[in-house]
């Protein structure tokens, strides 16, 4: 293919995709993808060079999120490098996007299932992943899968992995090698190299069932887990300073965490119940924040792809909202958030895993209900998007989801799959594996809960032994407008994404600050007391970001000159 006449920009690709017939979105040798599928189209179309097809580092290709084998998407966008005649660049230079008969044109060399929206220029060095700030989920619970439990009652579940939390028993391996140190890049390598590195930290929902059983065996009684050595050998009980007399807790450290320091005292003790593997309780890709987990208060009919006959399915819609989620993770969510509402489990259990070290086994719920449906270019330090869909594209995206999406969603999770191994619809195989999962017994259970309170314990004398050393001083990084996590506090408060809706509230509460409405201690005991001076201010004053009108970028009248 000759690229005479064409020019090479980097543009970003907003597009959506079922991903049922694909092992994924990203290139896999062997595998049919979705990027796969993309490239060779691009190809075709000339779009991309011979020479470069199939190599990711050449165009400069970058997603903002990315899924794995069966999980949908209705948003999401690609950055890459791509040729255009120069004479239509000229009309992107003015426009800023592509024109549509482009669009239209590539859309022709890709099967039915992978649409291209919109195609916008970006700036030489912009990549998607790096823009992403947030990415949103939605998971389809059929309204059976209940097991005649109510909606709120899953809503009260759902709500407790709001926040910020160490989920390292619901992701799979991650890669928690330390990134080099690539002050000088290697030979041939480019942006792209750095992005591929942290690939993990990328929405990798999906996958097959055998993926699990490989990794780790299910729960057991505990005469079968082989629980009684526990978590007290190694370079880590090396690692742990002795406790203070007549204590078990390690001496703290000031200017490390509560959660670490807790984590280095538990190498003193001998436990009962299996402990997290130390990557998983060191590694900060483990730690994840989620503005909010929202369940929709009325089931929706969903008509079934190809079977009008059929009545449609109700299901209630879970959306999930981070800035980015691990492997695995919004699945095992809604595995034990279902296996607690039907009673398999008790739901104290949920805090245990959230909010200690022990190793808490469940199998995963099915991929097919899963979809990537929104995500946000919001850049909080310049206060703008760095990329906008537009309303006409968010339309189409929609309309996308719900017309193709859903009724192919519907049609999945009640058909029996063409796999002899699987022999009956998702969550009703997800409902054996769960009747025919070895669970403690009710002994067992106690001795988690035995446990756990004894962990419990060890934190609060872990919190006592900091508490006695002297108050930090208010440093730069404290004492700036406002303190440090304050937003991210605020979105997960609000259950709402970063935007120029947090940027409003931020504007008022240095104001307030400023004018003295705002009383900031000259000593306290740890940066959470200092920033929930922030948010008494917001609820005292009745404040909320919500209050903004969105899409008009407006404050509400009444506030807007104060």
């Amino acid at each position: 293919m000759s690229s005479t006449g064409m020019t090479k920009r980097n543009i970003g690709l907003v597009l959506a995709y079922i991903g049922t017939r694909y092992h994924g979105l990203q290139m896999n040798a062997g595998f049919k993808t979705v990027e796969g599928e993309i490239f060779k189209a691009l190809n075709a179309a000339e779009a991309i060079s011979d020479s470069n097809y199939g190599d990711r580092h050449k165009i400069k290709w970058s997603s903002c999120s990315r899924t794995d084998k069966g999980v949908h998407a209705a948003a999401l966008v690609c950055s890459t490098k791509l040729l255009i005649p120069t004479e239509e660049d000229r009309g992107i230079v003015n426009l800023g996007s592509l024109s549509q008969s482009r669009i239209d044109r590539w859309n022709t060399f890709l099967p039915d299932d992978i649409r291209i929206f919109k195609g916008v220029r970006l700036g030489k060095n912009q990549r998607a992943k790096s823009m992403c700030s947030a990415r949103e989920y939605e998971y389809l619970v059929p309204a059976t899968a209940l097991q005649g439990k109510t909606v709120e009652e899953l809503q009260r579940i759902l709500h407790k992995f709001e926040g910020t939390h160490r989920f390292h028993n619901f992701c799979g391996r991650l890669s928690t090698k330390a990134k080099p140190n690539n002050k000088r890049k290697r030979a041939n390598s480019s942006e792209e190299d750095e992005e591929d590195e942290e690939d993990e930290e990328l929405e990798l929902e999906g996958g097959d069932e055998s993926s699990v059983s490989k990794e780790r065996p299910p729960n057991a009684s505990p005469s079968a887990h082989g629980l009684a050595s526990a978590h007290s050998s190694g370079p880590e009980r090396a690692e742990a300073a002795p406790g203070p007399e007549g204590g078990g807790a390690a001496q703290p450290f000031y200017g490390q965490g509560l959660r670490e320091q807790t984590r280095k005292a538990s190498t003193l003790e001998e436990w009962q119940w299996e402990v997290s593997q130390d990557a998983r309780l060191t590694s900060q890709k483990y730690v994840r924040t989620l503005f909010g987990v929202v369940v929709s208060p009325e089931p929706i009919a969903i008509p079934i792809e190809g079977d009008s006959a059929q009545p449609p399915l109700s299901v209630f819609v879970v959306r999930l909202t981070a800035h980015s989620f691990a492997m695995h993770q919004i699945r095992k969510i809604m595995s034990l958030s279902l296996a607690v509402l039907a009673g398999h489990v008790p739901e104290w259990v949920v805090d245990v895993a959230l909010n200690s070290n022990f190793l808490i086994h469940m199998p995963l719920a099915p991929s097919e209900a899963l979809c990537l449906v929104n995500v946000s270019f919001w850049d909080d330090r310049v206060e703008e998007y760095r990329m906008e869909f537009g309303s006409e594209t968010a339309q189409v995206m929609h309309a996308f989801k719900v017309e193709r999406i859903y009724p192919h969603i519907a049609k999945r999770i009640t058909a029996v799959p063409d796999d002899p191994k699987r022999p009956l619809p998702p969550f009703d195989e997800f409902w054996r594996r769960y009747a025919n999962y070895r669970f403690p017994d009710e002994s067992g259970w106690e001795l988690l809960r035995t446990e756990f309170d004894r962990y419990k314990e060890l934190k609060e004398r872990v919190k006592e032994e900091m508490s006695r050393q002297p108050p930090p001083k208010p440093d730069s990084s404290w004492k700036k407008d406002l303190p440090q996590g304050l937003m991210t506090a605020i979105c997960v408060k609000f259950r709402t994404l970063p935007g120029p809706h947090t940027a409003w509230i931020k504007t008022v509460l240095v104001k307030a600050l400023y004018d003295g409405k705002i009383e900031t201690p000259e000593e306290f005991k740890s940066k959470p007391e200092y920033l929930q001076v922030f948010l008494d201010y917001l609820d005292t004053n009745k404040l909320s970001p919500l209050d903004y009108d969105i899409p008009n970028r407006q404050p509400p009248a009444a506030l807007s000159s104060s």
